[in-house]
Order: C-alpha cells, then structure tokens, then sequence
C-alpha cells in the first residue's frame, strides 16, 4: 500500500497486488478509525489496484490511511500508511511608508475546509515583543492589511501567523523594514521678528510654525559670531509667541533659529526655521573709542543707538523724553549734548555741566555719556 498527499486538504491512498478470486471481494478504507468509503469486487476481477481520495483533511497534519481487504464480510488483511499533508502555504510583502506598513500575503491555497484566520503582529526592531494589530479572516488565496498609526524612519519587524483557531499553520516574517522618512509630519517654525529691551540682553522673538502637532518640542537657539556650536536658550512643549529668551553674547551679531522635533510622529528628524541675523547690544558701546587727546568722531549711528538706549531706559522707570534723531553729516552741538545729557540724567547722573554756545565739547564729556547709560545701580 502507498500513500501521498494531494494537497493541503487531500491524500491519496492505493492498494495493489488484489488476487483474482471466484467470490466477491471488497475494499474498506478508513481514516484512522472512521470508514470513509467502500470499494466492491465481483469475483474473478482482473483489477489488482486500487485508489482511494481522502478529503477534509487539515494542513501540516499526519494521517493514517488504512485499507481493509474483505471476503464476504470477513476480514482478511490490512494495509495502513501514514501520510503528511503539506503545510499552509503563503508568501508575506511589506511595502512601507511613512506612517504605516501596508502587508500583503499571497500564494495562500484557495478554500480551505476550515476559517482561517490571520494575525498581524508588528515591532520596533529595537522592541523584543510583537503587539497584535489585528486578525482578519480569509478564505480565498490572498489578504492585505495596513499597519497604522506608525512613526517616520524608525525601523520595524512584522509576523503574521496563518491559523485554523488556535492552532499556528504557518509563520511569516518580515524584519528590519524603514517606514519612509517624511520631514512635513514635523512643523517647520520661522521667525518674523526679533527685539531687545536695551540694557539687557533679553530678547524677544515672534514666531510661527506651519502646523502644530501634538508632543513637538522647540528649541530656540541661537550662535554669536567666532562660535561653532549652537546654545539652547528656551526649550517648549507649545508655540509660545511671543517668546523672551536671554542672549548669551552681547556687543555681537547672533544669530537665532528655532527647532521642531517630534520623534512620536518621525524619528531622527528635526526641522529648522531659517536663521536670522541680529544684532545683540549689551552695555553701549561707541564704534571706536572716545579717549581724552584723540580725535574725537562720532557717527550718526553710534549717536542714534545711544539715543535709543536713552529712550529705553527712560521708559523703564516711567519717563517719556524725546531725543532728535542725527543723520550723516550733522554737528553735535552744545543744544545737542544738553538735550542727550537731560535724558540720561533723568536715568543716572552723568556728572557734566551742560555746554553753552561755543563751549568745546571734549572727549571726556561724550564718554561721560556712555557711562551714566550703563549704570545699572
């Protein structure tokens, strides 16, 4: 006797070597235990083989095939073989994309005699335990799923296991697959403006971001001239516009950003807004010293920027004054100086007389300026 599997739901079982007889005969064949058919002989039958088609049968599952010979209704010998079917069949693709990882099984061998089920498990590759995404049934030869609610660029590990209730058919895996890295999940900021209270280094910049996605953290950053390497100056959990940060660097041109990063949406990415340049006053400074001997030259704009340093720190304390702006190529007068000097004296006493028509205007009298505005106490 010989068997073999058909396919994933069938067996084939045949007998041979039947003698020629002068009464009937018959062949009973069983699976396991259970008669599944009967097969008659007249007498004299020149047949000496035969073939039986076993049915119903389950994936990746040993059978024994038996054939019993009778004469009459005696038994006269038995046959039996053991026969494997095959097990499920079926090929897994995983396509990925951004945000999720679309599977498609294939190849799975059509109607089957039992519901099969499929469970789709999926992992961070840097995870030890599957999460069950979801289970579908499927009787034909083919199913997809989407894998969703993942995050950009991080890699991911996906099993299925094909299934006939409780019992695994067949394991399919798929290890080490990128979802797609995509920088618009991620807001992208930009500064509009920036401003300094003068006498101090607080800045403060007004910003957006093109969307606002939840668990996105900003930094502000910013980078003075001669350094290499950015400082964190504030770090949020929200756009918070307008937002005051305190410059590290002062007399200098910084530059500032901001950063969006949101590794619960994409992993590894950080957007940034552009940098802008701007200039961070600490102390006044004039652009070249006023040193008592020396020729003594001031520009319209040095003498404007302590004209707003003046006007700022007046209106810290309540004053309101009004200082004439200087263009290129006007004189410092004494009217000039005086009005300059009555402004910051309201501030910190400059220790200078006010000039009368005529009178010299010396070096020493222009710095007494820059050092009554700097006075913090």
């Amino acid at each position: 006797m010989s068997g073999s599997a058909v396919d994933q739901t069938k067996a084939r079982a045949t007998v041979s070597g039947m003698p020629n007889v002068g009464y009937g005969t018959s062949i009973r064949w069983y699976l396991g235990d259970k008669h599944i058919a009967t097969t008659s002989r007249g007498a004299w039958t020149s047949t000496g083989s035969y073939t039986q088609e076993f049915t119903g049968l389950l994936p990746n599952t040993a059978y024994t095939l038996k054939a019993v010979a009778y004469g009459d209704d005696t038994a006269m010998t038995t046959k039996a073989v053991t026969v494997t079917t095959p097990q499920e069949t079926g090929e897994l693709a995983v396509t990925a994309q951004a945000t999720y990882l679309k599977t498609d099984i294939s190849g799975m061998f059509d109607a089957p005699n039992y519901t099969r089920s499929i469970e789709v498990y999926y992992k961070k590759s840097s995870e030890n335990d599957y999460k069950l995404f979801k289970t579908v049934k499927e009787q034909g030869t083919k199913v997809s799923a989407n894998i969703t609610g993942l995050i950009s660029n991080v890699k991911y590990d996906v099993k299925c296991l094909i299934k006939n209730g409780s019992t695994t058919l067949k394991t399919l895996t798929k290890t080490g697959i990128f979802t797609l890295k995509d920088t618009s999940l991620i807001p992208t900021p930009q500064i509009s403006e920036i401003t300094q209270k003068l006498g101090t280094r607080e800045c403060t910049l007004t910003w957006i971001a093109d969307k606002d996605v939840v668990g996105t953290t900003y930094k502000i950053e910013a980078k003075a001239d001669g350094e290499s390497s950015w400082t964190t100056l504030a770090t949020l959990k929200s756009i918070e516009s307008p937002k005051m940060v305190i410059a590290h660097a002062g007399n200098t041109n910084v530059k500032f950003r901001i950063s969006a990063e949101n590794a619960d949406v994409a992993a590894a990415i950080i957007n940034y807004s552009a940098e802008l340049l701007f200039y961070v006053r600490d102390d006044f400074v004039w652009d070249t010293d006023k040193v008592s001997g020396g020729q003594l030259k001031i520009s319209a704009n040095e003498w404007n920027r302590l004209r707003e340093y003046a006007i700022s720190r007046n209106r810290d304390i309540g004053n309101d004054v009004n200082i004439p702006v200087v263009t290129s190529g006007d004189r410092i007068t004494a009217e000039t100086y005086n009005v300059m000097k009555s402004a910051i004296s309201r501030v910190n006493n400059v220790g200078v007389s006010d000039k009368a028509s005529g009178d010299v205007i010396r070096a020493s009298d222009i710095d007494a300026l820059r050092v009554a505005i700097n006075k913090t106490a």
